[in-house]
């Protein structure tokens, strides 16, 4: 009985040990065989792989474009790491991070509040297609408004995040009539 224990606890120590050590795996195993590991263990959701893309040298945020998710049109936004690192970046859900919006050059003001909130990995050379509600964009609508998104990064290793900005662009017509009847 006694070695039965022992097996038990070196188990689940071995397991905690491992689980503890996976995001900072980085390369290939990390990417292809610890990463689905750490999804699975952590219970984060899978984020849509767009593309592999060129190392560029630095971290990029598109806006791409608008969708329907659901019933609730979304802003869609790609999020390309360049660098030879991996980045994270924190949100509830792996496809909606915290984001801060600019509507013509001012700050729209959004709180989240982070409790429950988990990492979300991206690894070198990889682009993530992102999503932003259109319940964050609040007061009303006008076609020649000019928003951004920001959001904080980190770099592996880092524990100061960053923030990175997306190119300013305009909302489609379709999309603030979307926004309009989901509002």
């Amino acid at each position: 009985m006694f070695i039965f224990f022992r097996i038990l606890v070196f188990a689940i120590t071995f397991f905690l040990g491992i689980v503890s050590a996976l995001p900072f795996v980085d390369g290939w195993i990390g990417k292809r065989l610890v990463g689905s590991l750490t999804e699975w263990v952590t219970g984060t959701p899978p984020v849509r792989y767009v593309k592999p893309e060129l190392r560029s040298g630095k971290v990029e945020l598109r806006y791409a474009g608008w969708a329907i998710d659901g019933s609730q049109p979304v802003i869609r936004l790609r999020l390309t790491n360049g660098l030879d690192r991996s980045i994270s970046y924190s949100s509830y859900n792996a496809e909606h991070p915290f984001v801060t919006l600019t509507k013509n050059g001012k700050e729209i003001p959004l709180l989240y509040c982070g409790t429950g909130a988990t990492n979300h990995y991206i690894w070198p050379g990889e682009t993530v297609e992102l999503q932003v509600g259109s319940g964050l964009f609040q007061g009303s609508f006008d076609v020649n408004d000019r928003y951004s998104v920001r959001m904080y990064i980190k770099h592996s290793g880092s524990q100061v995040p960053e923030q990175i900005g997306s190119d300013v662009f305009i909302l489609s017509a379709g999309f603030l009539r979307a926004a309009k009847q989901f509002l």
